[in-house]
């Protein structure tokens, strides 16, 4: 029997996830093609489908995993763990097998418990010619705060593109990397008062339910870092980068993620609102608004 997911319209289910259900309950089985893969990706994205079960109906949502061999450790199945932890402990509607529950509370016990972690800062202030689209815009609204603030209804006196995320164990090495590779980097960000805004950027066809991941991942990185102190920035003598000083002297209390995309998934609306009841569990942390982006800013990368 097909799950409600499924029968929906206009829906790309991932086949790499298999949709189950049982008393109401939505289980989500994903095998090692999803948790190794980029969270953008829809079979990735299990908070997209975890959200949207919990928007069309089901109690409960449970993740499962399928796989027989041990997995090697990489940046995407690092970072899915550490999503997972998080996801699990803002709703409580969600839960994971006894599994990967043991996974995802041994990496993060192991790692952001450890007051061992060191993170990536701008390391120059460079803005080469953009040669894609989101760069194009990124850097379009960087330099015009005015028209940034107008267009994303936010009151910030300066933004900033490219923030990094990497993220290492006791020193910054490619041996010691927690996440993926060395670009990583959250597209837009401005400071509000004490709330860092994370303002996440999609042109273009590209409407992925993917998007929900990859914000909820760096409002959560975002959180760790600058309100629980979990890392530290890299100690080396660093020049004041790309807004880095602000940040870095700011005490900073919120973290408020927003999406500003040219198209909108049929089911993006309805996955974002049910995702901004997380700050019922967590009232650090807030998702926003989506922002459709208009006619003016397409020309700036069309």
């Amino acid at each position: 029997m097909k799950c409600k997911l499924e029968r929906l319209k206009g829906i790309d289910i991932p086949k790499n996830i298999i949709f189950t259900e049982k008393n109401n309950k939505l289980i989500l089985t994903m095998n090692v093609n999803c948790i190794t893969a980029n969270m953008q990706e829809n079979r990735a994205a299990f908070e997209a489908w975890a959200l949207l079960g919990k928007v069309k109906g089901y109690n409960e949502v449970i993740l499962n995993l399928n796989i027989n061999n041990a997995i090697n450790s990489s940046g995407h199945y690092n970072r899915f763990l550490y999503r997972v932890y998080c996801f699990n402990e803002l709703f409580d509607w969600f839960s994971m097998s006894n599994e990967l529950s043991k996974k995802a509370n041994e990496f993060y016990n192991q790692y952001f418990k450890s007051n061992k972690l060191v993170y990536n800062i701008p390391a120059n202030n460079e803005e080469k010619e953009p040669n894609h689209s989101e760069a194009k815009l990124e850097i379009y609204l960087a330099n015009n705060s005015e028209i940034a603030n107008q267009k994303l209804m936010l009151d910030t006196n300066v933004f900033f593109h490219q923030l990094p995320v990497g993220t290492f164990y006791e020193k910054k090495s490619r041996n010691t990397r927690l996440f993926t590779g060395g670009k990583s980097a959250i597209d837009l960000w401005g400071i509000e008062g004490d709330t860092l805004d994370i303002i996440e950027l999609k042109v273009k066809n590209n409407k992925s339910l993917g998007v929900i991941s990859e914000l909820f991942f760096y409002v959560c990185l975002m959180r760790d870092f600058h309100i629980k102190k979990m890392a530290n920035p890299y100690p080396v003598k660093w020049k004041d980068f790309r807004g880095f000083n602000m940040l870095r002297n700011t005490k900073i209390n919120k973290i408020k993620g927003i999406i500003l995309t040219e198209q909108i998934h049929p089911q993006l609306e309805n996955v974002f609102g049910e995702l901004k009841k997380c700050s019922q569990r967590d009232n650090t942390i807030s998702f926003d608004k989506i922002v459709k982006i208009d006619d003016d800013l397409k020309k700036v990368y069309s």
